[in-house]
């Protein structure tokens, strides 16, 4: 779970098994799925996020997004290279489960591009560590 004070929301990142299976050091396995969900934050009347007793956000129920990286063998191959991001796709969902058309999933290759040394993840490695502790 993470805190994201630029939008006054919870993200809240899952992983399948294959993507558990992962090892430091080594690309991501393919089938691998990240799931970044984001919720809302209990506001205050202050407008402000309330915290809770450790300091971090209280989520609400209300979802935001969900926003979807898939890593399949053969993924990608048609971007050149100055886009592609290995093997990874992008997708982003609608509270109501529906893909987001309007998303801007261009953006998600931009941010992830510089991220090669951990096989485009921002956060994942940190993770995936903690859960095998």
């Amino acid at each position: 779970m993470l805190d994201r004070y630029d939008r006054k929301t919870l993200l809240f990142l899952y992983a399948n098994p294959a993507a558990m299976a992962a090892e430091t050091g080594k690309a991501i396995p393919n089938g691998a799925i990240l799931v970044l969900e984001e919720r809302k934050a209990k506001l205050g009347a202050d407008g402000n996020p309330v915290r809770n007793a450790e300091g971090r956000f209280i989520a609400e129920d209300e979802l935001v997004a969900v926003n979807v990286q898939e890593r399949r063998a053969g993924w990608g191959v048609e971007y050149p290279a100055a886009k592609r991001n290995a093997e990874w796709e992008y997708a982003s969902f609608l509270p109501n489960g529906q893909r987001n058309a309007a998303a801007n999933i261009e953006s998600c290759f931009t941010c992830h591009k510089p991220w090669v040394d951990q096989d485009y993840t921002l956060i994942f490695g940190a993770f995936v560590n903690a859960g095998k502790k």
